[in-house]
C-alpha cells in the first residue's frame, strides 16, 4: 500500500499546511486535543523554514561554484597570454622564464622548423557554452597530430552578435588569446551572455622555440545556449 504522504518536500510542506488547518476547523470533529493541533502548526511552520533555509544554501552554493570557476577561467586565459608571450620572446633569458615558473626549453644542435603551413579546425558546439575545437594542419588534413617541430597551436578568438561575423575579416588585434594548446579537441569556455552569440578563431602553429606560423582562416560557430 502506497504512502498518502507526497514524497517531493514541496508537495508534502502544502499538504501537512492542508492538514493542519483542516484539523484545526475539525478539531471537535475529529477529536484532536490542542496540543495536537498546536504541534502540527508549529511543527510545519519549521519544515517550511527548514526548506527556504536549505533551498537558499544550495542556490548560494551553486552560485559561488559558478563564480570560482569563471574567475579561473578568466585568470587562466591572461596567464596563458602572457606565458605565450613570454616564451615565443628571444630577448627573454631562460633564467627569468625559470623565475617566472615557466618551462625552460633545453639547446639541441637540431633546432625545429619554422612553421610555415596554417591550422585550421573544426568546432563542435553542440554542448551549451562551450567549443570543442579540433585542430589539423591544412596542408594535410586528412592526418591527426601537430607538424614536424611543432609544439603547439595558438588558440584566438572574438566572440560577436550573431550575423555580425557574416564576410567579416578578423585582424588578430580584434582578437582575445586563449590558449596555447597541445592536444585536440581543446575545450573554449564562455559565460551565459555568450548564448547565441558567434565565436570567431583563428589559430597558428607555435613551434618549440616558440616561433609562430602563419595565420589560419577565420573559423565562425554559434556558442549554444
Amino acid at each position: 500500500m502506497s504512502d498518502f504522504l507526497p514524497r517531493r518536500d514541496g508537495d508534502l510542506l502544502a499538504w501537512i499546511g492542508n492538514f493542519a488547518q483542516q484539523a484545526q476547523a475539525k478539531q471537535a470533529m475529529i477529536g484532536a486535543s490542542n496540543d495536537d493541533v498546536a504541534r502540527l502548526v508549529s511543527q510545519h511552520a519549521a519544515l517550511a523554514q527548514a526548506i527556504e533555509k536549505r533551498e537558499a544554501a544550495r542556490a548560494a552554493s551553486r552560485e559561488a561554484t559558478q563564480e570560482a570557476l569563471m574567475a579561473r577561467e578568466k585568470v587562466i586565459g591572461t596567464v596563458r597570454m602572457v606565458a605565450a608571450r613570454v616564451q615565443s620572446d628571444r630577448a627573454v633569458a631562460a633564467s627569468d622564464r625559470k623565475e617566472m615558473g615557466l618551462a625552460v626549453r633545453k639547446t639541441t644542435r637540431s633546432l625545429s622548423p619554422d612553421p610555415t603551413t596554417t591550422a585550421g579546425a573544426i568546432v563542435d558546439y553542440s554542448k551549451p557554452f562551450v567549443h570543442r575545437v579540433r585542430f589539423f594542419d591544412e596542408a594535410a588534413p586528412t592526418r591527426l597530430g601537430k607538424p614536424f617541430g611543432v609544439a603547439g597551436c595558438q588558440i584566438w578568438v572574438k566572440v560577436t552578435e550573431r550575423g555580425a561575423a557574416e564576410n567579416t575579416l578578423v585582424s588578430p588585434e580584434q582578437m582575445r588569446f586563449v590558449a596555447m594548446a597541445t592536444r585536440a579537441p581543446f575545450e573554449v569556455n564562455f559565460d551565459t551572455v555568450d548564448a547565441g552569440k558567434q565565436a570567431m578563431y583563428r589559430l597558428r602553429w607555435v613551434n618549440t622555440r616558440g616561433v609562430v606560423g602563419p595565420w589560419g582562416p577565420v573559423i565562425v560557430a554559434t556558442v549554444a545556449g
